[in-house]
């Protein structure tokens, strides 16, 4: 354990400091129980908020330890994880108390109950956990996942069966039955008929409240929920794998078609972004949501970047350095197993080293992972600068820059659609497409209907 990177580091979500133990024992076993509900943590008792060695006397340092261990034991259900060591820096002595992930959820303080005492850390604060957070670090405790749960909300029909059913099949090339889903513990088979789990319902869809994937893009780089800032937006419902492809649809619709290439008779596209990449990313968001709460997943595209934000932190006691070497916790397993059989997600292990690759691998900047709030959030930067769209447009007349625009965030649009947008005649628009034709800065491919702009 090296202290002085721990020290220079400061604190943060898994590092508190204490100038020493305080003789209000709350002040740190909170921060117990949140690091046990979490992804683990340290406290290091004789540095300052500021990051300033005072030591713990040295005379004192095992009857301390003995104190911080009787007080963790005697004020925690259940009991913690923990380990205690002295590092001597600058000649003086640190305790530093490290706190491993609980299996035994939820932690929390016995003077307070289960209702008050359950705290978890956000943003680098420990805090009273919610209601939606308390039961999912019951299921955790319990070994136990949201999706694997009782459903009373839906009936298991015998057109909803099919439907689903069908779909999948579709989507992975090979059948997928009824028998797939009851091995899978999508549905309990019972004497009279079969019972549906909370993962039933998600690939039903329309049973959860904003259970939904809420897609927008924006003008610029910041979000501005002004209406005149959004450029376009959709809201994905039904079934959680037709939310994934809608979702998907979206990106690829509002970022750049650069060029295409082709391969035999087979056209292939090539976007300002990795689809694949895309597609991960957006399908991961949904396997790891938190679906007991009520907010949706975003997909959010700036200027310069796609932002991908679904509800619950990392799942498990998951840390980000874990999930890029490859780590995994399945807060929704059985809909990972689902997916996995049809092919729609090979999972958070591979699914991010891919990821990296294929942001690599089209030079872009590479994508940033995080917990944000009670929530994890993915950006994926863009390949168009500003200075490229700059110095195409110095050579555009207003009106050319326009339909420029347009086309470049709306390919599959027709001409009447950008003259209805950009309130301007068919005429105006026809006259700019052939000026930008002539400037080498747009292409039609494919026919009426079917076809796309290419935006260069």
């Amino acid at each position: 354990m090296n202290l002085d990177s721990i020290i220079s580091a400061g604190e943060s979500d898994m590092v508190e400091f204490k100038e020493m133990v305080p003789s209000e024992s709350k002040k740190y076993v909170k921060t117990v129980v949140a690091f046990s509900n979490g992804s683990g943590g340290r406290i290091v008792f004789g540095v300052d908020d500021d990051s300033n060695i005072l030591g713990i006397n040295q005379d004192s340092v095992s009857k301390v330890k003995d104190q911080i261990a009787d007080t963790i034991t005697s004020l925690c259900v259940p009991t913690p994880r923990f380990d205690m060591q002295t590092v001597t820096l600058e000649d003086k002595t640190v305790i530093i108390l490290e706190i491993f992930p609980g299996p035994d959820r939820p932690y929390y303080l016995k003077s307070e109950g289960y209702n008050k005492g359950v705290y978890v850390r956000l943003a680098g604060i420990s805090k009273p956990a919610d209601e939606r957070t308390r039961k999912e670090l019951q299921l955790e405790g319990r070994k136990e996942s949201f999706d694997s749960q009782m459903n009373f909300n839906c009936t298991v029909e015998t057109e909803g069966v099919e439907r689903i059913c069908r779909d999948l099949s579709e989507m992975s090339g090979r059948e997928v039955t009824i028998q797939n889903l009851i091995n899978e513990h999508v549905l309990i088979k019972k004497s009279c008929g079969y019972s549906p789990t909370n993962a039933y319902a998600l690939l039903l869809g329309n049973v959860f409240i904003n259970t939904t994937i809420r897609c927008a893009m924006f003008k610029g780089k910041e979000k501005n929920l002004d209406k005149t800032m959004f450029l376009d937006r959709r809201e994905c419902e039904g079934p959680i794998y037709k939310q994934i492809e809608d979702a998907y649809a979206f990106v690829l619709k509002n970022i750049r078609l650069e060029s295409y290439t082709t391969e035999g008779i087979t056209r292939r596209d090539v976007y300002e972004m990795p689809p694949k990449a895309i597609r991960e990313i957006i399908t991961n968001a949904a396997l790891h949501c938190s679906y007991q709460s009520t907010n949706p997943i975003y997909v959010a595209l700036y200027e310069d970047r796609l932002e991908v934000i679904s509800p619950g932190k990392l799942f498990g006691g998951l840390t980000i350095d874990s999930i890029m070497s490859g780590a995994t916790a399945r807060r929704n397993p059985i809909l990972s197993r689902i997916f996995a059989l049809a092919d729609i997600s090979e999972g958070w292990g591979r699914g991010i080293k891919g990821i990296l690759e294929e942001c690599q691998a089209y030079g872009l900047k590479e994508p940033v992972f995080e917990e944000w709030a009670t929530n994890f959030r993915v950006t994926m930067y863009r390949k168009t600068a500003l200075t490229e769209v700059a110095t195409y447009q110095s050579h555009l007349t207003s009106t050319e820059s326009a339909v420029y625009d347009y086309f470049a965030m709306n390919p599959d649009q027709s001409m009447s659609s950008a003259a209805e947008s950009l309130s301007l005649s068919m005429a105006t628009v026809k006259r700019a497409i052939q000026a930008l034709k002539a400037k080498g800065l747009i292409e039609r491919v494919g026919g009426k209907g079917k076809g796309q702009w290419i935006v260069k």
